[in-house]
């Protein structure tokens, strides 16, 4: 059902990101480049709710610097629909999701996209957003639809024979995304359970033409994960720069944190339809 050419995979995956950045509200463009939070305070967000709010803004501020984010076209390959309308799907992967991320599913934090960037923006096109959650910690299979999403939470990893089933019909994925996946960590017990699904990740990512997204509590650990991914995605990852996160809090952690250690802290991302990664 996937007859995509590596060039078609490109082109979608480049559209997805580009069509959604070039529809964003001006203000909130300005509030993203400015990593600021007054900002988005002035757009209606409650200062009280920046911890809940700080993986969907994380996401929409990577997806902002990302350079096709500004500059490609929609293809035709977005075509579609009833009328002639255009029929778009914004589809976000978060893998190793824990109960932080079950959390804000459930409490409808990730509807702060459509609240954020209205339908109005997209003037008659058919726009769905979808985000899928694997990881083992999460509580079980479901399907939830909150706020204008549709969110399904997959029990297991990536290289769970039923997960990769379940994924494959909705590849290629605009962003694939990495909140502290351990990776960088110096546990092997948190590392281990990741390394058969890191194989997969190339397919995911390098096949696909898609964006991977990874946040770290410090920059050594972001350092060592791109290490690691670097051997299943290619050097393109040791070139990603390393951002300090602006929208960073440290009350966005099921566990209490570490004294001068802030959740999500760094965040740094790998284009695999641009010749280098994280620059720009």
């Amino acid at each position: 059902s996937r007859a995509f050419g590596s060039s078609q995979r490109s082109s979608l995956v480049e559209a997805m990101v580009s069509f959604s950045t070039r529809r964003m509200p001006k203000k909130l463009v300005h509030a993203l480049q400015e990593g600021s939070w007054s900002e988005l305070e002035e757009l209606g967000l409650c200062e009280d709710q920046r911890s809940e709010f700080v993986r969907p803004i994380t996401l929409l501020w990577a997806m902002l610097q990302m350079k096709h984010g500004i500059t490609s076209e929609m293809p035709n390959a977005l075509k579609g629909g009833a009328q002639g309308h255009a029929n778009t799907c914004f589809s976000i992967l978060i893998l190793g999701a824990a109960k932080r991320e079950e959390h804000l599913a459930r409490s409808n934090a990730f509807s702060i996209w459509r609240w954020l960037m209205p339908r109005e923006n997209f003037e008659d096109e058919a726009v769905r957003w979808d985000l899928t959650l694997v990881g083992p910690g999460l509580s079980r299979d479901e399907i939830l639809e909150k706020g204008g999403l549709t969110i399904r939470l997959l029990v297991g990893h990536l290289h769970d024979e039923d997960v990769l089933r379940c994924l494959q019909k909705d590849r290629p994925f605009s962003i694939i995304a990495l909140f502290h996946s351990g990776l960088g960590c110096a546990f092997q017990h948190v590392v281990d359970p990741w390394r058969p699904s890191l194989p997969l990740l190339q397919d995911f990512v390098v096949a696909d033409r898609s964006n991977l997204l990874a946040t770290s509590w410090t920059r050594e650990e972001a350092r060592v994960e791109q290490s690691l991914l670097s051997q299943y995605l290619g050097i393109g990852v040791l070139k990603a720069k390393i951002f300090d996160n602006p929208f960073a809090d440290d009350r966005d952690c099921d566990v209490e944190s570490q004294p001068g250690v802030c959740p999500n802290r760094v965040a740094w991302w790998f284009s695999a339809s641009e010749s280098t990664a994280g620059e720009h």
